[in-house]
């Protein structure tokens, strides 16, 4: 799963209004959206084998730290607390997150997969999703290592 450590820019997205809206995501912070271009920073502590997933905009920053296959209290990227799981299925290349909210009966299922050097993200639950496509940065700017 090293191959996926690095910055990546946002390239493109699909139906992530449609998906905040049934989310109940209220219209401002889904209108901002539309305008957000979010970094993706992918970093891992080699001592603790402990991954950190960052993603930052000019509205909003959501991280997640967690180790492959232990569960962990964390947020969705609405916010809700949710119980998150990150696997990795070698075979196929993909990162898969599972959260479990605390709030209701969502799961909500975010598979991150590697192509072409580009990592595709896809966010789904119940019957909606969206997809993120990010590409490796130009920018010269390391990704954070987890404390």
């Amino acid at each position: 799963m090293d191959h996926l450590i690095g910055k990546y820019d946002f390239s493109d997205s699909f139906g992530v209004e449609e998906y905040l809206k049934a989310l109940g995501v209220g219209l401002i912070f889904r209108k901002a959206q539309n305008f957000a271009s979010p970094t993706l920073h992918v970093a891992k502590d080699e001592k603790t084998n402990i991954w950190k997933l960052r993603l930052e905009s000019t509205f909003f920053s959501h991280e997640m730290i967690f180790k492959l296959n232990e569960s962990v209290n964390s947020k969705t990227l609405d916010g809700q607390s949710a119980i998150t799981t990150m696997t990795y299925k070698k075979k196929y290349r993909k990162m898969i997150l599972t959260q479990v909210t605390h709030e209701g009966p969502d799961v909500v299922v975010s598979l991150r997969e590697l192509s072409d050097g580009m990592i595709k993200l896809k966010i789904s639950t119940g019957k909606q999703s969206c997809s993120f496509l990010f590409k490796p940065s130009t920018s010269t700017t390391a990704p954070r290592t987890p404390n």
